[in-house]
């Protein structure tokens, strides 16, 4: 992004003498910036994308000049995929200065039928401010990530990740900046496994990554355009970029010349920049920026080639050259191994002029007898890199669904199952870990997470599982496609987990017991109850299982959610809970508030003609109304001598005497009674007049009469 004008006069007039670095860190300090609500909030929000029609994408870059610029390209790439494959409009938002029309024509120039797409230029606060919706949005550069962060009005976020960029920097205040945006919640689209891992293991995200390809049409082997002599040495000179190792390389090109003298010849591409400024002058002819199809001709020329890369992140070059047939010649890099191969498909140097000019010594001595390291390079190219439709495919697929990637999220590595078959637990297996047991319901699970059943299952005492504390179940994984479209065959079970499919973060439920929701295992979860432990275990339900009650760690109810501070959760459940409440409206105003923004409430509800209510009077919106505007304690005494006298019958003797006795003790009842219709008109109601919700998410009751009681409400803050 450029630094706005008012920035450049505040360092000219009160910040000289400064050095370069000092300028230009300060300048960025103040324009990349984000507060503690920037980086809570919630980056994701699945509910926005469009369940039918043709998706947008918008794209956020930094200003360029040439789209065959490698990073540039592989975009660009991207995008005409999923123009072309994907059906997907494409907007790209320039940030910083920049010509529309200029940036247009170089697009259309690498791929024509990106001309339906839109080029917007985000140059001032208001161009920001209107930014149009989106249903993907991807950051590409560090400075990008800064403008998408603080985007409301798209679904999902992406980082298109193509380096390592906090090491374009020194150890410092951008170096920060650059980092801080790998922990800002985006989904990562990696290039090489090797930034993966890092955005993962280092920084906890989530990701998909593509291996880099060549264009074959442009990047092939032709011996006939390579001459003998004298032998033609290619190096990636970029000065003004660190990563490149321009200072190591072109001191060992000098070694190189003064040794072979008129018997090489270097070449440079890649930069404009002048070797006279470098005291180059008869060492390096500098080609300066080729177009895409004169690169590769320029390759084919060339016996030998020069590409350092001193970040996690191989450059195309090595790639693109090994396919051209040039024997290359790179730095060690621990991040860039599993491409290049020391003696196998190149040749590697440590970061010393000299030993670089050794390496390249070797190369022009014994060009013919390294022969087979070029034949490995290209035919791995021809094997594993000549194909950008199937790498791409895997970002397509990671962008409609970026979560189906995590099936196997939890694996036998990061925990173990055990079973005692015993008289507590009896065949009941359990994925163990961290000191909790968590129910596994079925083999599927057990088999789409990485296990063999029964192999993989420890047979242990009741004893020993008793000494882990209880949690809960195991989900099944759910994509965005079964959220957005539910199967009606499926158990009430099932729809609690795809209720609670797109869960995040740290939340609580509310009136576990001893049967907690199916929350995903990567989510972190508190209990709340209005009772103690001790109390619940009392009240149990026949046949529910004493050493499945979970204890709470809030004493509290849905209605109060006392010392819980706002907007610090990102999801509160309540399964069987709001029937429960005397003030649903309340209730329902406290958790929004409770909820950070892009937070879900999560409410399972029995249905009245399911239940032991079925003779009850259904709650009226009018009557929740009156309960929220003003709350009446007799109201509620109501409530007690409809349940005896209706959902639970009492001989009329005895009535009365019960209901004080309960009122008085304020026993837990079902206050109210629902049925997915008038909770819909409840909602509704909501969300004009108490809160905004911004979007609702329901299933009616599934089908069986007998096993499916409960309907279900997912609100999103």
């Amino acid at each position: 992004m450029n630094i706005p004008v008012f920035l450049k006069k505040l360092i000219k007039d009160k910040l000289i003498p400064l050095d370069k670095y000092t300028k230009d860190a300060t300048a960025l300090a103040a324009v990349m910036d984000f507060s503690l609500s920037d980086i809570d909030q919630i980056q994701q929000h699945p509910e926005r994308v469009i369940l039918s029609g043709s998706h947008i994408v918008n794209w956020y870059l930094p200003s360029f000049e040439n789209a065959f610029y490698g990073g540039v390209m592989t975009i660009l790439r991207t995008a005409d995929y999923l123009l072309q494959k994907g059906g997907m409009h494409q907007r790209f938002l320039i940030c910083g200065e920049a010509k529309a029309d200029v940036i247009f024509g170089n697009i259309i120039q690498a791929f024509p039928e990106l001309r339906t797409c839109e080029v917007i230029v985000l140059n001032t606060i208001q161009a920001i401010h209107n930014i149009q919706p989106a249903d993907f949005s991807i950051a590409t550069l560090w400075t990008t990530a800064y403008i998408l962060l603080k985007v409301q009005n798209t679904g999902l976020k992406f980082y298109f990740i193509q380096d390592f960029e906090p090491l374009f920097y020194p150890a410092g205040s951008t170096y920060a900046q650059a980092e801080a945006t790998y922990r800002f919640g985006f989904y990562g689209i990696a290039n090489t496994i090797s930034l993966k891992n890092i955005y993962e293991s280092e920084y906890g995200g989530k990701s998909i990554h593509f291996t880099p390809c060549v264009d074959t049409r442009v990047f092939y082997a032709d011996n006939s355009s390579r001459k003998d002599n004298p032998k033609r040495i290619f190096f990636y000179g970029r000065p003004g970029h660190p990563r490149n190792a321009f200072e190591l390389a072109i001191t060992a090109m000098r070694q190189l010349k003064n040794r072979y003298g008129s018997n090489i010849k270097i070449l440079s591409a890649g930069a404009n920049w002048k070797p006279k400024d470098y005291g180059l002058e008869g060492v390096i002819e500098n080609l300066g920026l080729l177009s895409y199809e004169a690169t590769g001709d320029l390759y084919r020329s060339c016996h030998i080639g020069l590409s350092m890369m001193m970040t996690k992140h191989p450059s195309y070059l090595p790639f693109e050259m090994m396919a051209c047939g040039v024997l290359v010649v790179s730095n060690i890099n621990n991040s860039t191994k599993w491409l290049l191969k020391d003696r196998q498909n190149c040749l590697l140097s440590y970061p010393s002029a000299t030993y670089i000019a050794e390496t390249i010594s070797e190369a022009i001595e014994r060009y013919e007898d390294l022969e087979y390291i070029r034949v490995n390079a290209a035919q791995e190219i021809i094997n594993n890199h000549a194909d950008w439709d199937v790498e791409i495919k895997k970002v397509y697929n990671f962008i409609l669904n970026p979560e189906t990637k995590f099936i196997n999220r939890e694996t036998k590595s990061s925990g173990v199952l055990m079973q005692s078959n015993g008289s507590i637990f009896g065949s009941m297996v359990f994925y163990v870990k961290n000191g909790y047991r968590h129910y596994v319901p079925d083999i599927h699970w057990i088999n789409n997470n990485g296990y063999t059943c029964p192999d993989d299952i420890q047979i242990v005492s009741d004893e020993t599982l008793l000494n882990y504390l209880p949690a809960h179940p195991t989900p099944h994984f759910w994509s965005f496609a079964d959220w957005q479209n539910p199967p009606r065959n499926c158990s009430s079970m099932q729809m609690r987990e795809i209720a609670a499919s797109r869960l995040r973060g740290k939340g609580i439920e509310v009136g576990a017991a001893a049967s907690p929701f199916p929350i995903p295992l990567h989510c972190s979860v508190e209990y709340a109850d209005i009772y103690s432990q001790t109390t619940i275990k009392d009240q149990l339900y026949t046949g529910q299982n004493p050493h499945s009650l979970i204890e709470p760690t809030l004493i509290t109810d849905l209605e109060k959610l006392e010392s819980i501070e706002d907007n610090s959760l990102d999801f509160i459940v309540a399964c069987h809970v709001i029937e429960h409440v005397k003030n649903v409206l309340l209730a329902l105003k406290n958790a929004y508030n409770k909820l950070r923004v892009g937070g879900y409430l999560v409410l399972v509800i029995p249905d009245k003609e399911r239940t032991f209510d079925k003779q009850r009077k259904l709650t009226t919106l009018e009557h929740l109304i009156l309960d929220y505007q003003n709350p009446s304690s007799e109201r509620d005494r109501e409530h007690y001598v409809e349940f005896y006298q209706l959902a639970f019958p009492t001989e009329p003797d005895k009535l009365y005497e019960k209901v004080d006795k309960n009122f008085r003790e304020q026993l837990n009842i079902h206050f109210h009674t629902f049925t997915y219709s008038s909770f819909t008109l409840i909602i509704d109601y909501v969300c004009k007049n108490i809160n905004p919700w911004s979007s609702v998410w329901s299933q009616p009751t599934l089908s069986n009469p007998t096993e499916d009681i409960e309907f279900y409400f997912v609100l999103t803050k």
